[in-house]
Parts: structure tokens; C-alpha cells; sequence
């Protein structure tokens, strides 16, 4: 079955289940829903208002005008991050 690469373009033959032409290719995908996953983490606890840092934490703990703010930033960083890859 012929396929082309989501990521380089070039044309492959493989499995129906096979995304990619190469482990390069595949890897480079990987790298992308990884990181993908991480900016998503942070819109979460961007709208949570749980942070890892103790500083961001104090300023979170202020009261629903701030809520409000890490609700429009989560927002803003979902879409900056699209569709998951």
C-alpha cells in the first residue's frame, strides 16, 4: 500500500497501520505530541492555578479577578497549542 509521510513527504510503501516512512520521521512526530503534552499541562494548571513554583503559587492564592486572568491565559495557550498532533 502507498503512502506518503505526514512529516518529509516522500511516498513509502508499508503497513496500512504505518504513519511514517522512517524512525527519523516517526521520532520527529513523537517529539512533537510530547511537547504538545507539555504546553497542554501548563494550560491546565494555568486554569487550575496549581503551579510547581512557589512565587507564581502566592500570587495564585489572591482571589477570582486573578482566577479569571489564568482562565483567559489557559485559554490563550490552548490556542497557541492547536490540535493535539
Amino acid at each position: 500500500m502507498k503512502k506518503k509521510c505526514p512529516v518529509c513527504g516522500e511516498t513509502f510503501q508499508g503497513r496500512p497501520n504505518r504513519e511514517t516512512c522512517s524512525v527519523r520521521c516517526r521520532r520527529h512526530i513523537e517529539s512533537r505530541r510530547r511537547s504538545w503534552d507539555l504546553r497542554e499541562a501548563k494550560a491546565v494548571e494555568a486554569e487550575m492555578g496549581v503551579f510547581p513554583d512557589p512565587t507564581t503559587a502566592l500570587i495564585c492564592q489572591i482571589g477570582e479577578k486573578e482566577k479569571a486572568e489564568y482562565k483567559v491565559l489557559a485559554a490563550a495557550i490552548r490556542a497557541a497549542n492547536g490540535e493535539r498532533p
